[in-house]
Formats: structure tokens, C-alpha cells, sequence
């Protein structure tokens, strides 16, 4: 395309500012259809399902000795996800699937064969959230990327057993988890759904998971509000017509 010295050398002077104004508009126009595109695309209403982990769930020690709850207690368990739908109750398969706000806290107390008594405490808090895509079938999310949980796992140790089985040990910080599937239940069946997961986890040397099963407290559909990247197209428009009218 010709500058707009080219443009005034062969056309006079008095149409170079139209030109420019010309190529300018052009271009923010051409912005604003990618930033369009771009915000239609992240703009998918959602199902938000809210589910409830302390009936059911447990967090477990050296392959199963030590399972709290009953060695111990499970005090908070919650999390959401959001599924990508069209309608409330209306999913898409393979559409976006994201497991968010996972939480769990509990005390463990367990006196392992008269050799050794752990006490202590555990909690973990999802740092972000988890994005994969809704199974074909329907029936849980399919995950790529690890599950990053704020860990924080004091448990203490006293007795002539401790350090056969590995104790004291603790943990306290980020860790990226193994979450590859979240199995998932009646998930159109509005207050029945289900999840369920176990997630490996390893503290100084000692295996162990948390197991988690969660019913359905409460869901909403969600409608994206219109996207900040059509505003921001609008005002770079705007912005360009103002400088050079």
C-alpha cells in the first residue's frame, strides 16, 4: 500500500489526511474484528455445580492403616465445577470442563498396632482452577494438566514404630497432583449429581490419596456478560475516528 507521501506527491496535499484517516480506520477495523472473534469464542455459558465432599470422602495413609474419617475427621470438603452448556441441563460433549475451588481439612489420630500413635493435621486447597473437557459419554471430565493443591500436612509421631513406618512427616506448599479423570454422575439431573476422584499424594516418602466423593448442594447457569474485548474494539474505533475527523 502507498504511503501517505506517496499519496499527497501524486494526488496534491489536501487528500493525504484522508487517506490516512482511510488506512487508520482500516486497520482498527481489522482489530476490532479479531478482538470480536476472540470474545465470542471464551463467551460459553456454563452449568456451576457446587458439591459437598465431607459425607463420603477420606484422606488415607501406608495403603489404607491409617483412613480418616474413622481415624480422624474430615472438618471441610467442598468444591465446583463448571461444564460448558447450552441450556440448564443441556451439556456438550467434549465441551469445557473445569473442576475449581477444592478444599479439604481434617484432623488424623490413629494408633498403629500399639507402636506407634500419629496425631496431627492435614488441608489442601486448590491453588487454580483445573480446565479439561467434558467425557463423550457425559460422565466425568477428561484432564491433561496436573492438579495444583496448597498443601499443608503436619502429622507427628510417638512410639518405637515411628521410624519403620516413616513418620513424622509433613508438607506444606504447592504440589502438582495426577488427575487424568473426575468420574461424574446424573450430571443433568439437577440436585443428584456426583463426583468422584482419587488423587494420589506422597508426603516425605509416605503414599497415600485423598479420596473424594461429592454430592450436589446447589447449580446455576451462567451467561458470560458481552465480552470486554467487543468494548474494547468499540473504543479503539471510536478513539480513531475522534483523532482524526
Amino acid at each position: 500500500m502507498q504511503s501517505d507521501r506517496q499519496f499527497a506527491s501524486r494526488n496534491g496535499p489536501r487528500f493525504a489526511p484522508i487517506h490516512a484517516l482511510y488506512v487508520h480506520l482500516m486497520t482498527v477495523g481489522l482489530v476490532g474484528l479479531v478482538l470480536l472473534a476472540a470474545g465470542n469464542a471464551f463467551a460459553q455459558s456454563s452449568e456451576q455445580i457446587v458439591f459437598d465432599f465431607t459425607p463420603g470422602s477420606s484422606f488415607s495413609l501406608l495403603g489404607g492403616t491409617i483412613v480418616t474419617p474413622p481415624d480422624g475427621t474430615l472438618d471441610l470438603g467442598s468444591g465446583m465445577i463448571s461444564v460448558e452448556a447450552t441450556a440448564p441441563g443441556v451439556f456438550v460433549p467434549g465441551g469445557l470442563f473445569v473442576l475449581d475451588a477444592l478444599e479439604v481439612a481434617g484432623t488424623v489420630s490413629k494408633d498403629v498396632l500399639g507402636a506407634a500413635q500419629i496425631d496431627g493435621t492435614y488441608a489442601a486447597s486448590q491453588a487454580s482452577p483445573l480446565a479439561g473437557t467434558l467425557a463423550a459419554g457425559m460422565n466425568g471430565g477428561d484432564f491433561v494438566d496436573d492438579l495444583a493443591l496448597n498443601l499443608n500436612i503436619v502429622l507427628g509421631c510417638v512410639g518405637s514404630g515411628c521410624s519403620s513406618l516413616g513418620f513424622p512427616i509433613s508438607d506444606i506448599g504447592l504440589s502438582l497432583l495426577s488427575l487424568s479423570f473426575l468420574s461424574v454422575s446424573d450430571l443433568g439431573v439437577a440436585g443428584s449429581a456426583r463426583i468422584e476422584a482419587s488423587i494420589p499424594i506422597e508426603v516425605d516418602g509416605v503414599l497415600g490419596s485423598f479420596n473424594l466423593i461429592g454430592v450436589e448442594v446447589s447449580r446455576s447457569f451462567v451467561v458470560p456478560e458481552p465480552g470486554t474485548f467487543v468494548l474494547l474494539a468499540t473504543g479503539l474505533l471510536a478513539l480513531a475516528i475522534r483523532r482524526r475527523v
